[in-house]
């Protein structure tokens, strides 16, 4: 069975509450946690905490296998050439360094959220700073033995079109896709009257929002992670699985044919939608095993 993985809000406690939550996962069966912003600030301020995490999630029986790099203004693929795209790579090419020290062999990444910082540019425009932007990354990835797997969102440089485009682009071992199916809900064209507004919001200039119910089956070949969470189709909630309207049986039957996929992540979100953990990590558990 492939590793099933967790997300944590670990920026709410300190230390001490993170060695609480550690042990709170493994006593609820979790094996691994996904190596995330949270793990990689606290690495570039102070490189001795990578050590210590290491130790901490060893003593529990916990490991890191995937990672999802930072997203946002600072990690935002699509980034016009200046100091603030310089940066990205930069912080980017860091976090595969430290993800390759904990033996971690996928990344997923945005390519694009905030559509404010790059306002006014061309759609295809911004697609050829993502090519540009994955030239550079492409070979730290692969020396590091990383795969970067781009992800589904709701915002128009995400849709399975230009994510398979870029994928088929370079042809790449090391470039794929992860799926999130809390993102490709809320592009389903069932929702499309009542979502409209939200959804232009990342839209912003464009002309009309492609809405697809199909992008599960159109990235599917190429797919090595996935983010799994539900939500009722008008915002991205991060909730457990069976607390919205996505159709699991549909969505894990196609999973299971991924022919590249390497683990399942959990990104329903404990704190922010008061999800017990050991609740968390049952009803994950029976999903991967088949009992959605």
């Amino acid at each position: 069975m492939l590793p099933l993985t967790y997300v944590f809000e670990f920026d709410h406690g300190d230390d001490e509450m993170r060695r609480y939550i550690l042990r709170e996962f493994a006593d609820s069966g979790a094996k691994h946690l996904v190596l995330g912003s949270y793990f990689f600030r606290a690495i570039i301020g102070s490189p001795a905490a990578a050590k210590n995490f290491e130790k901490e999630m060893e003593s529990v029986g916990l490991s890191f296998v995937d990672s999802h790099a930072f997203y946002g203004p600072a990690g935002d693929l699509y980034l016009p050439a200046g100091t603030d795209r310089r940066k990205m790579i930069a912080l980017h090419r860091l976090c595969l360094e430290i993800a390759a020290d904990f033996g971690v062999r996928t990344m997923a990444v945005h390519v694009g959220d905030r559509h404010e910082i790059v306002e006014g540019i061309p759609a295809d425009e911004l697609h050829a700073n993502i090519l540009q932007s994955l030239e550079e990354l492409l070979p730290y990835a692969e020396q590091r033995g990383i795969v970067l797997c781009l992800e589904n969102t709701y915002n128009i440089c995400n849709t399975p079109e230009r994510l398979l485009d870029a994928v088929e682009h370079f042809h790449s071992p090391y470039l794929g896709l992860c799926y999130d199916s809390g993102h490709a809900n809320l592009m389903d064209p069932r929702f499309r009257d009542q979502n409209t507004a939200s959804v232009d919001y990342y839209w912003y200039s464009h002309d009309r929002v492609q809405w697809e119910d199909r992008t599960l089956e159109k990235m599917l070949p190429y797919v090595v992670c996935c983010h799994l969470h539900d939500n009722n189709g008008l915002k991205d909630q991060h909730r457990l699985p069976g607390d919205g309207n996505i159709d699991w049986r549909h969505t894990m039957s196609l999973l299971r044919q991924a022919p590249l996929l390497q683990s399942f992540q959990c990104e329903s979100i404990p704190i922010r939608e008061g999800i017990p953990i050991r609740k968390l990590c049952s009803v994950f558990s029976k999903l991967i095993q088949g009992q959605e």
